[in-house]
C-alpha cells in the first residue's frame, strides 16, 4: 500500500505500463526460446 501523500500511477500511464511489461515478458520468452534452440542445436 502506498503511503499517504505518496506518488501513484493514474489509470491510464498503469495501462500503459502493464502492456510494457505484458510486450517484454513476451520479448523474454522469445529469447529465452530461442536461446535453448540454438543450445539444442549445438550439442
Amino acid at each position: 500500500m502506498l503511503r499517504v501523500g505518496a506518488p501513484a500511477l493514474d489509470r491510464e500511464a498503469a495501462m500503459v505500463l502493464v502492456r510494457e511489461l505484458q510486450e517484454l515478458e513476451q520479448q523474454i520468452r522469445r529469447l529465452r526460446d530461442g536461446m535453448q534452440r540454438l543450445l539444442d542445436e549445438s550439442s
